[in-house]
């Protein structure tokens, strides 16, 4: 009874019926092996001194055994829920997480929190209980003879503090192969170890930044601008958190999760132009937000990150009234630092805004387009503005009020469709309030998103996990001022423009477009800053066989979390954690657009050197493929985006 009831027993159950072990290494094999054996050593050493208390603090006993039986019961289900959501267990990064932002790890539990959730909970801490009763009870019938005895117990504690040391020195590595409790003690204890010897901590962060200062640029009119009544155009960026391309009825999603988008494309075709193949920088806001704005790419050096000038300080040198609206915190991985500069005008945010949190890390999305709208009002006029919008809506719980859920909660897609549904309606009434107060044809608007999700079409739910097309994939509209349409001298570009449309673009090219659209793109007084960009302006032919990098894993996060390069139909991803760490995979979207078929056996030699030579151009992606063992093959080269870069990273 007490084997069976034991951690390793049931933890081998578990997994035999997950299908976790079929797709072990050898080297991840033994570390789960030594999980057991390690968490075996920690049953005993719990059933023994529970034993003593037996016999001299009943009392205390009962007392102790509850404890440990509601510890183990909560973390199993905690462990193995989370894999459940993510596809995974927890690892040193979902630690550090915790550790890092107690309020928001907090906040989603609860989010997440079901009733069956809670009666899993209370059954598994009542089975614990029992188990470490009768282990104490019977600690002679333990695989160590006599529990109760002190060489007995001190064989078991050396055998956990051994099998930990060695589980501590390469949690980095092969973390995804431990059992729940072992996967627990190890994550929190690598944790603390990192902080208290004060080495970095492995999530990281954004700091502060030291911008490169941009020259007074051309205001009104400069040249190759396009203004009306010799006024320039404002700029809106809507950006939404967490949205696929496909969950669009424009872009093939059957359910009506977004009449009012569909509905102005369908009526207003002639002055919206729909990117079918735009892709995300990364699949963690945190570096995917930063990526847009300054139109770098994540490999690129940390350093050029915090230098590079952001989207609101080239229109503040134009003159432009300045703002970031968002109903996302700022209160984690220092954007709050990141952010916090004097070139912007006007800054909001879920700490700023005081209302009640929802979604991880931010608030109701009406909150924040009620305070666009209110500032619209009271803006000053004469100026034009330029500003981005950041909803958060469809981030993970995916919650909507009571009466926006037409697809009821039933699964995760069901919340996540409602909440698209639910931001539609907020697009709508930004595009009202505009049309209402005359700046609808006034105004150019970039709607986009920072990444997209997953529900488990690869294992997952969420986009932390993976870098696949459901979470690179994203929407991108840019809506035109009617009179632009109008204009002549505009013809050649927004043909250019069009015919970019179908080809690959990721979120780094909006700033160039919006600089080229503003007119001083080519301005003399770039010169220097230009070079640093990755991003391209959409006003410009683009390849058609461009390679757009993907990275979680960037000089600010030392947590890898792969990497991905579209080129053509071709997506190659680098696997950098789980099971599949080092491991690579190649696929065609022409023949296998859902991502089923790995093609790395039949890599073709063209574009392995292509893809390669695209990765060998930036020394974090070098260094990632050397830890892989993959070796690039091929010396670093300028491209466009690169050379600052390359002068920083020697500097």
């Amino acid at each position: 009874m007490t084997m069976l009831l034991s951690p390793p027993s049931l933890y081998l159950v578990i997994d035999l019926v997950l299908g976790r072990l079929f797709d072990f290494s050898r080297l991840q094999a033994l570390y789960y092996l030594l999980s057991l054996l390690a968490s075996l050593a920690l049953w005993i050493l719990a059933a023994g001194i529970l034993a003593g208390l037996r016999r001299g603090r009943p009392r205390l006993a009962w007392m102790v055994t509850i404890l440990l039986g509601a510890l183990y019961g909560v973390n199993l289900v905690l462990v193995y829920g989370y894999r459940l959501i993510v596809g995974a267990l927890p690892n040193y990064y979902t630690f550090t997480f915790l550790f890092d932002e107690p309020r928001n790890s907090w906040t989603l539990f609860l989010d997440s929190l079901r009733t069956g959730h809670v009666a899993v909970m209370v059954l598994m801490t009542g089975l614990w209980i029992l188990a470490l009763r009768h282990g104490s009870r019977h600690g002679a019938r333990a695989p160590v003879r006599r529990t109760r005895s002190p060489w007995g117990l001190g064989l078991a504690a050396t055998v956990f503090v051994v099998i930990q040391l060695v589980l501590h020195n390469n949690i980095r590595f092969v973390d995804q192969s431990y059992v729940a409790d072992l996967t627990t003690t190890t994550g929190l204890l690598r944790n603390v170890s990192t902080r208290l010897s004060r080495r970095p901590v492995g999530l990281g962060g954004l700091g502060a930044r030291i911008p490169t200062p941009v020259p007074d640029l051309p205001e009104n009119a400069p040249a190759g601008a396009h203004t009306i009544d010799g006024r320039p155009v404002n700029v809106l960026i809507i950006l939404t958190e967490s949205l696929r391309a496909d969950e669009l009825g424009l872009y093939g999603q059957s359910r009506s999760t977004s009449p009012f988008l569909d509905s102005l494309v369908t009526a207003d075709a002639q002055h919206v132009v729909r990117f079918a193949r735009a892709f995300s920088p990364a699949s963690s806001t945190f570096i995917s937000l930063p990526s847009l704005i300054t139109g770098l790419a994540p490999v690129m050096p940390a350093r050029l990150l915090h230098t590079q000038p952001v989207f609101w300080e080239y229109f503040k040198a134009m003159g432009r009234q300045t703002f970031f609206f968002t109903s996302q915190s700022h209160e984690w991985r220092h954007l709050k630092v990141y952010f916090t500069i004097p070139a912007i005008d006007d800054l909001y945010n879920m700490e700023i805004a005081g209302f009640k949190r929802i979604n991880d890390m931010g608030v109701d999305d009406r909150h924040v387009v009620d305070h666009f709208l209110g500032w619209l009002g009271h803006r000053d006029t004469a100026v034009a503005f330029a500003g981005l919008l950041q909803f958060n809506q469809t981030h993970y719980p995916f919650w909507t009020p009571e009466d926006a859920r037409p697809f009821g909660t039933d699964t995760p897609r069901d919340r996540y469709d409602n909440a698209v549904r639910y931001d539609d309606r907020q697009v709508a009434r930004i595009i009202q309030g505009l049309t209402e107060r005359g700046l609808r044809d006034r105004t150019l608007i970039v709607l986009t998103s920072d990444h997209g999700e997953g529900f488990m079409e690869h294992g997952f739910l969420g986009h932390l996990s993976g870098l696949y097309r459901e979470c690179r994939q994203i929407p991108m509209l840019v809506f035109l001022p009617a009179p632009l349409i109008g204009d002549t001298a505009w013809s050649g570009r927004l043909a250019v423009l069009t015919a970019n449309s179908v080809r690959n673009v990721a979120n780094p090219d909006i700033l160039p477009t919006l600089l080229d659209f503003a007119g001083v793109w080519n301005d003399p007084s770039l010169d220097g800053v230009r070079d640093g960009f990755y991003g391209q302006s959409l006003l410009r032919p683009v390849d058609p066989n461009r390679p757009l990098i993907a990275s979680n894993s960037n000089e600010t996060s030392s947590g890898h979390s792969n990497l991905s390069l579209i080129t053509g139909d071709w997506h190659y991803l680098l696997n950098l954690q789980g099971a599949k760490a080092g491991t690579e995979e190649l696929y065609h979207w022409a023949d296998d657009p859902g991502e089923k078929i790995n093609r790395i056996d039949i890599f073709p030699p063209e574009l392995r050197t292509s893809i390669y030579g695209a990765f060998a151009r930036y020394e974090l992606c070098r260094r990632i493929f050397r830890g892989c063992g993959i070796p690039l093959d091929t010396e670093p080269t300028d491209s466009p985006g690169v050379a600052r870069g390359a002068r920083e990273n020697a500097s």
